[in-house]
């Protein structure tokens, strides 16, 4: 699925301000007690800035812009990586067409 670069950086942006009010920054410091900062569940998008907040790298303000960055980054990566592959298919989420050619790609059994 491929929505408009606008809508997913909107999305991004929403979705890592939900995440952050619903306890990640707490989630992030409950690890840090068992776990290395530097390992590799902590260095992964959104984790690795929220360590960098933690030690005082970072002010609070930037952080949510941070993972937003780095998130968009990704994804961009991700569409340059699927360009690239001959049998892959691109389809807006919202075409309606789409729900009706996954159906008969995978009919409901029973």
């Amino acid at each position: 699925l491929q929505r408009p670069v606008p809508e997913l950086d909107a999305r991004i942006a929403r979705r890592t301000n939900s995440m952050l009010d619903s306890g990640w920054i707490e989630e992030t410091e409950a690890a840090l007690q068992d776990h290395d900062p530097a390992g590799p569940g902590l260095a992964s998008i959104g984790y690795r800035e929220i360590v960098r907040f933690l030690g005082g790298e970072i002010p609070r303000a930037d952080l949510a812009p941070a993972i937003v960055l780095v998130t968009r980054r990704y994804a961009k990566r991700q569409r340059t990586w699927f360009r690239h592959i001959s049998q892959a298919q691109c389809h807006d989420p919202h075409d309606p067409d789409l729900l009706e050619f996954l159906r008969k790609q995978w009919p409901q059994k029973g």
